[in-house]
């Protein structure tokens, strides 16, 4: 028979596991991706109708760019807009940020004044409400391991 591992425990790991991803830069990367499709995609439709327009003779170019080009135009804003928004994301998820929140005091393992601490959900495998939920504290000292959770959600307990 297994045994699960406490609840705190749980926190701990994913708390680690979550600061671990910041540092890497991939939720970044990811993101000045999808920024960087919606920007591409949005320039095409701004100009796309215009290209299309100096290309097409007369009377066709009358039908696909007159009444198409505010359509393309207005999407293609959208478009860039929404790659604004990733953008601005993809700065706030810097590696050069540090995981969570700034805890006033020193590290009872260390000494250091480096706790830094964070809302995390529970495991991400089956069913989610039923993972636990708290608030971890993490030591940003290298070489510390200090680590403390405290359980606002207990595992088992779905909010109703």
């Amino acid at each position: 028979m297994t045994t699960q591992p406490a609840d705190e425990d749980t926190l701990i790991q994913m708390g680690r596991a979550e600061r671990g991803q910041h540092r890497s830069g991939a939720s970044m990367v990811a993101m000045l991706g999808v920024a960087a499709v919606f920007g591409v995609v949005g320039c095409l439709l701004i100009s796309l109708p215009h290209l299309v327009s100096v290309l097409l003779p007369g009377p066709v170019r009358l039908l696909v760019g007159g009444f198409s080009m505010p359509v393309f135009i207005t999407l293609g804003i959208i478009a860039l807009g929404i790659a604004g928004f990733f953008l601005v994301a993809a700065l706030a998820s810097s590696p050069l940020a540090s995981w969570g929140n700034k805890v006033p005091g020193d590290c009872p393992s260390c000494g250091q004044p480096r706790l830094r601490s964070d809302m995390v959900p529970g495991g991400t495998s089956g069913n989610v409400s039923d993972a636990p939920r708290g608030i971890v504290t993490l030591c940003e000292t290298p070489g510390c391991d200090y680590a403390t959770a405290r359980v606002t959600r207990a595992s088992g307990t779905a909010p109703s």
